[in-house]
This record gives structure tokens, sequence and C-alpha cells, in this order.
């Protein structure tokens, strides 16, 4: 998979800015590669060195924003009723009505700084758009604060993909970043596992 993803990575690349923007929108829209190890695979494939690094984050935030507003207006079509049991990823069944109340308003207060925290977080980054559209939370407060999450979790893996490549120790070994990847995808399971977990055993038995 990781000879695949990076062939891939490198067709892209020959697109410039644009390939950047195109394979961070399709990691926000299918999720099955983790975001940051993609990222890591773009900064060493397909970022040149570190003065291409800003071009490379811009880019790459326009995707991810882009992706997250297509989970938005998923948000604003099912509506407030059925999209607020996505905040939590289904359990909100199980918090009745009136916890379910207070987790919606508190998102609502600090919308700004939910979105961008949840742009730093995996797992979370993809789906929170869902519940903000549902919620109706104004896009462009969304927008900005999303883009300004994108922004800090895609400097830092792009940053590493650099790293990795230009470091005479890890540049000729790929195993290296193959390992890397993929304890970033067990992480992100091992998260979604834990967040899973904890919500079963604060149900009523």
């Amino acid at each position: 998979m990781s000879s695949l993803l990076s062939t891939v990575i490198a067709l892209f690349a020959t697109m410039g800015p644009l390939g950047l923007a195109f394979c961070a929108l399709i990691e926000k829209l299918i999720p099955i590669v983790p975001s940051s190890g993609l990222l890591i695979m773009l900064g060493r494939f397909a970022v040149a060195d570190a003065a291409a690094l800003p071009g490379a984050v811009v880019a790459t935030t326009v995707g991810s924003t882009l992706g997250s507003l297509a989970w938005y207006g998923l948000g604003r079509w099912v509506g407030a009723e059925r999209g607020a049991r996505l905040l939590t990823f289904g359990s909100l069944p199980s918090l009745g009505h009136e916890r379910r109340e207070r987790l919606h308003r508190a998102y609502l207060r600090r919308r700004f700084w939910i979105t961008f925290l949840s742009q730093t977080m995996p797992v979370v980054r993809v789906y929170i758009a869902v519940p903000a559209g549902a919620l109706a939370v104004p896009l462009t407060g969304f927008v900005v604060a999303t883009f300004a999450g994108a922004v800090v979790w895609n400097t830092v893996f792009l940053a590493t993909g650099v790293i990795l490549r230009n470091n005479p120790v890890a540049g000729g070994h790929g195993d290296i970043v193959t390992t890397i990847v993929v304890a970033l995808l067990a992480a992100e399971a091992i998260i979604a596992g834990g967040i899973r977990l904890l919500r079963r055993r604060r149900e009523p038995v």
C-alpha cells in the first residue's frame, strides 16, 4: 500500500498546488488513509524544500477546508434533529435530552475554539463539520476556524515529511516513513476505540 500511495502522491505532485489541494480534499471526504500519514508522505515526495512548505500548507489547507464545507453542507441538509445526534458520533441518545441540549449550547457558545481545536484531533477533524452544519453554526466563523486549525495540523505533518526526506539517516529508508504512517494509523484507531469505550462505560446499564 505504501508504494501505491507513494505513486499516487508522486502523480499529484506533478500538478503542483492544485494536486496537493486535491489530495487534501479527497482525504477529508474519504478518510481511508490517516491525514497525518498522508501529509507526511506529501511533505516527503511533493514538497521540494522548506521554501516550498508555506505554499504546500496553503494548498492542502484549502483542500481540507473545502472537504469540511462539503460535510457542513450535509449537516445543513440533514437538519438539527438528526445532525445533532452526530455531535458525539451517535451516542447522544443515551445522554438524555437535557444533557444533549447542554452540549449543543456549549458548542454554540464556543464554536470557534471547538471547531479550531477539532481540526487538530484525529477522526474528529473530519466529522465535526456535520453537527456544525446541523446546528447552523455561522458559515464565516466555521470556515475561518476550520482553516486556522487545518493550518496548524498540516504544517506539523508536512514539515515532518520534509525533515524526514532531508534527514541523512531517514532519507534513503522508505521503511522508516512507512513505519511512521502505520503507527499514526494505529494511534488514530486506538483513539477512536478509546472514545467509544469510554462512552459505553458511561451509558446506563
